[in-house]
């Protein structure tokens, strides 16, 4: 699938309503369009990109509509205006310099980290849930942090996003990952899971906090603001 970009406003926005509601109608109110138009929107989507990026299937009972198939799924994931953020894990602990340097949570989890403090400060973080990998085994891997912990909870966010809540220890990460991933991982609470985390993705909240005594030259004079 070309990665173009192709989709208007306009398009994200049908697109955005046909994944919550299946039925073209309803999308296309929702979206602020008439239905011909919306009609138009999808067939132009399917000569771009080369496949029709809806299927209609007809029938009463709630069995007919129209619904995103897999290639329209495909174009709301890859468009960064669709991704949402957070909700980011925010863990308190005391920083070592190691190496490597690490922070140990208030709850007693070690994480190595990509920044430095002074040793023993009290540092604030944040995990960005997209930054998290999730598998069900052990594998070889560049990140740093290779924690096992057990799926807690698991909750939509969007019909593109899954939240899934993990608790390591005494501390609690959450993991973004897509309705598919869901599937074939068989992610469900109470399974074991084992999680990836690059050093560089826990992040500071706050800035180093400047030095308590200021600096001076060489003769011991303080250096003035313009030095």
């Amino acid at each position: 699938m070309s990665e173009r970009p192709y989709l208007t406003p306009l398009d994200l926005k049908l697109l955005r309503q046909l994944a919550r509601h299946p039925n073209l109608s309803v999308a296309c109110r929702l979206a602020g369009i008439g239905r011909d138009q919306g009609q138009y929107r999808l067939r132009r989507l399917a000569r771009l990109y080369g496949h029709p990026v809806a299927s209609t299937r007809r029938g009463g009972g709630g069995v007919g509509g129209t619904r995103l198939n897999r290639w329209g799924l495909r174009l709301l994931e890859q468009d960064p205006r669709t991704r949402r953020r957070g909700p980011e894990s925010r863990l308190t602990g005391v920083f070592h310099r190691g190496p490597p340097p690490t922070l140990r949570t208030l709850r007693g989890l070690s994480l190595a980290v990509g920044f430095l403090r002074a040793e023993g400060e009290r540092v604030r973080v944040e995990v960005d849930p997209e930054a998290i990998l999730l598998a069900p085994l052990r594998f070889p891997s560049s990140a740093r942090n290779v924690l096992v912990g057990v799926l807690t909870r698991l909750h939509a966010q969007g019909p593109l996003r899954r939240i899934v809540s993990v608790r390591v220890g005494r501390e609690t990460l959450n993991v973004a990952v897509t309705p598919a991933a869901v599937s074939e991982l068989r992610l469900r609470p109470g399974r074991r899971i084992y999680l990836y985390l690059k050093a560089t993705a826990v992040k500071p909240l706050a800035p180093p906090r400047l030095p308590l005594r200021p600096r001076t030259g060489r003769a011991g004079h303080l250096r003035s603001a313009s030095s």
